[in-house]
């Protein structure tokens, strides 16, 4: 969070600093366990124990500050109000049955539609949902809205695992970033799913405060604004102006603009690993993907105006192993990668590509070429059947 904006670690106004130590002084043992949160575990939220925060009210750690100014910040700063709600996500997350609840396991069916995966540019985890790959009909043969909802809550609390409320630097990633995918996935959701999405939407907003980064909906059609008109209608103006809705041709771009293209999925056009491999110990057991190393090189954005081409040209040596990857920000280009042999010793690069029968459209693609002698492997790009549309690509070579 930008240290600019008041109300976070490291940056509260005075009246913000009485609220936070009021809201903790009031958090005594005695209160929790007028709520009946007895237990060590009952007051461990988020990988914070909240058990002593009365007795540091004037100079907390930054692990209860966080906690205790994301209720604050979500109730406008009323102590009380703040009070109540924190209380009350203690005594629902008690009920719910953290933290030994993170090890139940759902079926395939439903875990398919949802993943933890990279950060996003500002370090937030990421958490995916793909709504066209879950067959509701067949999910909900055998589960309950209930059973679909704690599968939800799960993912939500995998991606709030790795984000450390307790480190030190006041710019330290806090929130996570949420894609919903709705390609494939019918307008028409079951009641069951209907009451699953409502129950969801209502434990995320009284439980989950301040944690949204941003909520980016792609491959939306155009009935789905209405619809989300709908089921924002209660949503906060602040927690709204944090979402974004895209249809297909503008679903890619959106991506790369929140996440780097090492953080993105393989199915997004995410770098291969041949680029930037995955960490070799994932942060939990759930196979879960933290944030990649930084990808060694830059992608490169080119654009491909109506009815034209751009062709890159890299050198290479004999035997040379040459990597590349492309993607689009939006529709499709038609795209060729191969091999054009030096001519003698002249280093100059070709005019022109030699084989455009090999040019096919797509939306993404890697692969490697073999330099059989000294040359240039090319990266063609051809707009030439667009006649009105510029298409962006952004590429990378190794």
């Amino acid at each position: 969070m930008a240290s600019t904006t008041t109300g976070y670690l490291g940056n509260l106004a005075d009246d913000q600093k009485t609220a936070l130590a009021a809201l903790a002084k009031g958090l005594t043992k005695e209160a929790f366990a007028a709520e009946g949160l007895t237990e060590p575990s009952d007051v461990f939220i988020w990988g914070v124990d909240l058990s002593g925060v009365t007795d540091t009210a004037n100079d907390m750690a930054p692990g209860p500050t966080r906690v205790l100014l994301k209720f604050l910040r979500a109730r406008e700063w009323d102590v009380e109000k703040s009070r109540a709600m924190l209380i009350n996500c203690l005594k629902w997350r008690k009920e719910f049955g953290m933290p030994t609840f993170l090890t139940t396991t759902f079926p395939d069916s439903m875990t398919g539609a949802g993943a933890v995966y990279g950060r996003d540019r500002e370090g937030n985890p990421v958490t995916w949902n793909f709504y066209g790959a879950m067959n509701a009909a067949q999910v909900f043969e055998t589960q309950t809205a209930a059973d679909f909802v704690r599968w939800r809550v799960q993912l939500m609390e995998r991606a709030v695992a790795q984000v450390d409320l307790n480190a030190a630097s006041p710019t330290a990633p806090e929130t996570v970033m949420q894609v919903h995918d709705y390609a494939g996935a019918s307008m028409r959701p079951t009641g069951t799913m209907r009451e699953a999405t409502k129950a969801i939407i209502a434990i995320f907003q009284d439980n989950y405060p301040e944690w949204l980064a941003c909520k980016l909906f792609i491959n939306v059609p155009g009935v789905m604004e209405t619809l989300f008109q709908v089921l924002t209608v209660f949503t906060p103006a602040r927690t709204k102006a944090k979402f974004r809705m895209v249809g297909a041709s503008a679903a890619r771009g959106a991506l790369v603009e929140k996440v780097a293209l090492e953080n993105l999925p393989p199915q997004y056009g995410g770098l291969p690993a041949a680029f930037t491999p995955l960490p070799t110990s994932p942060s939990d057991a759930s196979g879960d993907k933290i944030a990649r190393p930084a990808a060694p090189v830059e992608p490169v954005a080119e654009t491909v105006p109506a009815r034209g081409t751009r062709t890159v040209w890299v050198p290479v040596t004999k035997d040379q192993v040459l990597h590349y990857h492309m993607v689009t920000t939006g529709l499709d280009v038609a795209f060729a990668a191969g091999f054009a042999p030096a001519k003698g010793d002249d280093a100059s690069v070709p005019k022109d590509v030699a084989d455009k029968k090999s040019l096919e459209r797509k939306e993404m693609a890697a692969g490697e070429i073999v330099a059989p002698e000294n040359g240039f492997v090319y990266l063609c790009f051809d707009n030439a059947f667009s006649y009105f549309t510029s298409k962006q690509v952004l590429y990378v070579t190794k």
